[in-house]
């Protein structure tokens, strides 16, 4: 197999895993997961006091997960050719 065919492979992959993402993060916003999410952390907190989870309001929790949907969907290291000498430069988030 080419280090071509193994770049176009690659590609799909990751632009797949965003596309997944993507959904994920509609399902997440139409079925209104922030309304779960928020109660049981401040339930977590009054528990344990130490308990590092954050509590999101709805506009910037959206806007955060869109701009990481598109920063990962833009993302140089996904496309980058197979180049075995190259490999060790490539950061984590091309994998």
């Amino acid at each position: 197999m080419s280090s071509a065919d193994v770049a176009s492979r690659h590609a799909r992959a990751w632009l797949t895993l965003v596309v997944i993402l993507a959904l994920h993060v509609t399902d997440e916003a139409l079925t209104d997961f922030l309304f779960v999410y928020n109660p049981i952390v401040l339930q977590l907190r009054a528990l344990w006091s130490w308990f590092p989870m954050p509590t999101f309001t709805f506009g910037p929790w959206l806007g955060g997960l869109i701009v990481l949907v598109i920063v990962l969907g833009c993302s140089r290291q996904a496309f980058a050719p197979a180049d075995q000498s190259r490999r060790s430069a490539r950061s984590p988030s091309g994998f």
